[in-house]
């Protein structure tokens, strides 16, 4: 699918949010390519896809969405004061007043992102700005922005144009519009699409933001985005972070395979033991274990005892200096490889605690048949999901030999889990632990009746009987995984 968006589209766009000024939001819900904000009768979705972002009213009736806790927390029943583009840059945002329903919060502000490889969508609070929860489908070394922190544009703002002839004459890409597409933006109403938004406009039909493709009107959003996701793959897109991971795992490989090919200092040493106790007459027809060594000691075995020695123990302390620099390389790499993916995979999204739910506090996932599967964030919560909110006929899921949260696949009334929910929870318990950049990990899993916890043992410690063990590999994909916490 060859993609094309025109620059003016973006204008197009802060005008269609323009139609739900005064209007409540009821619903804030994630779906995989974005996040959609739901009023009374219409909703708001934007699309998060690396290389292809757009807005859409109306279009998620055939997506799975799921509720974004705490972004309804905070804008539920807000008013949409006003929206618009920040300067002419590709980024659109939503004024929002909550009055004096939340904490006495009154303000807040949604931007959304449009930069192609890295979409963003951020909730502000308060004059100053200050992020509060933020979207991300990917991420930027440049675009580092966390919770807590100012947001800034990703370029300087431009004053916002006072009339569309000035946006025009700001926005240099637009120097060609012809006429049309002039009269477009000026007299464009919005149409009552069912399949994706779209602006109406002496009968035609214009995608927003303005995709060039004729069959992109025919088709539902979900098929677009797994079209152009066979097309991308193709292509194998990948973000600067992605690039640097693949760089520092290469390394390791290559150090890993240089640390396998350097000879057992240990067994040089052992072998010159043996030389310097054997009588001279017999060192012709001693036989290192090692391949390796045995090559090495054909070509010195016929020299003086004194000399073969001294050249024994000169490659020993070669191969001891060689190996642990090696080591040393290798837990550098492991430990960039390690910041690199804390550093770009961001923080979750944060929740507070709902009494009337026992796992508000904890990261929650959906199994393929549809079960909980549930996550702990640190040692105290790992003992209280564990042994106090899973019942005994729950799974327990726990990365072997290795440090990881407790997860906790819950049955409900199913009498035992499928192959399917077992690997997935597998799947989730090796990526948030600290093998989550081997490609197989061991994860061991039991019933939760057969978990106990011994008396006075640390937080996050249990033992566990009649577990199985299953070898699988982590799901990179998984939003939020991070340090292990037990």
């Amino acid at each position: 699918m060859k993609i094309k968006s025109d620059g003016y589209s973006f204008f197009l766009v802060s005008k269609i949010l323009g139609k739900f000024l005064g209007k409540k939001i009821r619903a804030v819900n994630f779906f995989d390519d974005g996040i959609s904000f739901s009023t009374d009768d219409e909703t708001i979705d934007a699309y998060l896809h690396p290389r292809f972002s757009w807005l859409a009213i109306n279009s998620t009736h055939d997506l799975k969405k799921t509720c974004a806790y705490g972004w309804q927390e905070a804008l539920k029943n807000g008013t949409i004061l006003s929206s618009g583009q920040a300067g002419c840059d590709r980024v659109l945002y939503m004024d929002i007043s909550t009055g004096a329903d939340f904490g006495g919060t009154r303000t807040w502000k949604v931007w959304f992102e449009f930069f192609g490889g890295f979409p963003n969508v951020f909730l502000t609070k308060g004059e100053d700005g200050k992020i509060v929860r933020h979207f991300r489908k990917s991420f930027s070394a440049k675009r580092k922005l966390r919770s807590g922190e100012i947001y800034k544009l990703s370029f300087p703002e431009d004053p916002k144009p006072a009339s569309l002839n000035e946006w025009l004459c700001k926005a240099q890409i637009l120097a060609g519009l012809s006429r049309e597409k002039i009269d477009i933006i000026e007299k464009s109403e919005i149409s009552d699409a069912s399949k994706i938004s779209l602006v109406k406009f002496n009968g035609g039909e214009y995608a927003i933001p303005c995709i060039n493709s004729e069959e992109f009107f025919q088709q539902r959003p979900s098929e677009i985005i797994e079209k152009f996701n066979k097309e991308t793959q193709k292509s194998a897109i990948i973000s600067p972070a992605q690039k640097e991971r693949e760089k520092l795992k290469k390394a390791e490989r290559t150090a890993m395979k240089s640390l396998k090919e350097i000879l057992s200092p240990e067994e040089i040493l052992s072998f010159g033991e043996k030389v310097k106790t054997s009588e001279e007459r017999y060192l012709p027809f001693l036989e290192p274990e090692d391949p390796k060594l045995s090559e090495i000691y054909l070509k010195i075995s016929g020299e003086a005892k004194g000399d073969i020695i001294k050249k024994l123990f000169s490659i020993y302390k070669k191969n001891l200096r060689k190996r642990n620099d090696l080591e040393k390389n290798i837990a550098q790499i492991r430990k960039e490889l390690e910041d690199a993916c804390f550093e770009n995979l961001g923080e979750t999204e944060k929740t507070q605690e709902d009494k009337t739910d026992p796992l508000a506090r904890y990261r929650v996932f959906k199994s393929p048949t549809g079960k909980t599967v549930a996550v702990s964030k640190s040692a105290e919560d790992s003992d209280k999901l564990t042994m106090k909110i899973a019942s005994q006929k729950d799974m327990f899921f726990h990365v072997k030999d290795a440090k990881g949260s407790h997860v906790i696949l819950f049955l409900g009334n199913a009498k035992e889990a499928q192959k399917s929910d077992i690997e997935y929870a597998a799947s989730i318990a090796a990526c948030f632990s600290s093998a989550r950049f081997s490609s197989l990990v061991p994860v061991q899993y039991t019933f939760r009746k057969y978990v106990r916890k011994p008396r006075k043992s640390p937080k996050g410690l249990v033992v566990l009987d009649r577990e199985k063990v299953l070898f699988v590999s982590p799901k990179p994909h998984i939003s939020g995984a991070g340090k292990p916490t037990a």
